[in-house]
């Protein structure tokens, strides 16, 4: 019901296509009657609210920008739990009942899709926008001879993707590089922040994101560490690490 009013045309094409299909084999689950007011707010939410665009353009660009974590609470409920948790052990999940805690920061888009992954916070998805910019890092990996080839490379695709004839924002992401930046709000509940950052500030994860993580590190223990919050991070920045390379979805027989 959400997917049909997505604001790509393709994915509305395959939510039609899929809710036809299913109709047929489970009438009773996907034959249910559709409500024109309903179907009319989830219309202006999609088309207006889903993507994120943020207001910044910087990398610098690190910021929490929402505590309403009960510190009081937590310590009164849950100071043993937060005290006592052995390495590589998640928090109680019930601790979620303290509140959330909100970031906001700019990445590159590669790295978000990495980030995403993380169901256990709230992320809406970032609008890619070619007046985003690259993200410093690629550019900075490379010899000056091939960042000045690149970054030529760059400005023209830019250019070209501005004077696409359709005006449609939405299609132009396709586009973009995978490192174009992006804004990115994540919202979570103590434990969620805890297990995305134990399991994003590894030196196996991409450098950018790696950066993003161990700041988010740093936040909840300035928050948290007097009541006893340890983190399992991994402080050595930008070291290559031949597990990264061994990452992969595979089908094992």
């Amino acid at each position: 019901m959400l997917l049909r009013h997505h604001p790509l045309a393709e994915v509305r094409v395959v939510a039609e296509a899929l809710e036809s299909v299913l109709q047929k084999a489970f009438p009773n689950s996907f034959g249910h009657k559709r409500y024109e007011a309903t179907e009319e707010y989830n219309r202006s939410w999609m088309e207006t609210g889903y993507y994120f665009s943020g207001s910044r353009d910087s990398t610098d660009y690190l910021e929490v920008t929402r505590d309403s974590i009960d510190k009081d609470f937590l310590r009164s409920e849950y100071l043993q739990f937060i005290k006592n948790r052995p390495p590589k052990t998640e928090l109680p999940k019930q601790m979620a009942e303290a509140g959330t805690m909100q970031f906001e920061f700019l990445i590159d888009f590669g790295s978000f899709r990495d980030l995403q992954r993380q169901r256990s916070v709230i992320q809406r998805m970032p609008l890619l926008s070619r007046y985003s910019g690259m993200h410093p890092w690629y550019l900075n990996s490379l010899s000056t001879e091939q960042a000045r080839v690149a970054e030529s490379m760059l400005r023209e695709q830019l250019t070209e993707i501005g004077n696409l004839p359709s005006e449609d924002r939405f299609v132009q992401q396709y586009y973009l590089p995978m490192g174009t930046c992006v804004s990115c709000r994540l919202t979570g509940d103590l434990p969620a922040l805890v297990y995305v950052v134990e399991q994003r500030a590894q030196r196996d994860v991409h450098p950018t994101l790696h950066e993003v993580a161990l700041w988010m590190a740093d936040a909840l223990l300035e928050r948290f560490g007097d009541l006893g919050l340890t983190l399992g991070v991994d402080r050595e920045k930008g070291r290559f690490d031949v597990k990264r390379g061994l990452q992969d979805i595979v089908q094992k027989d």
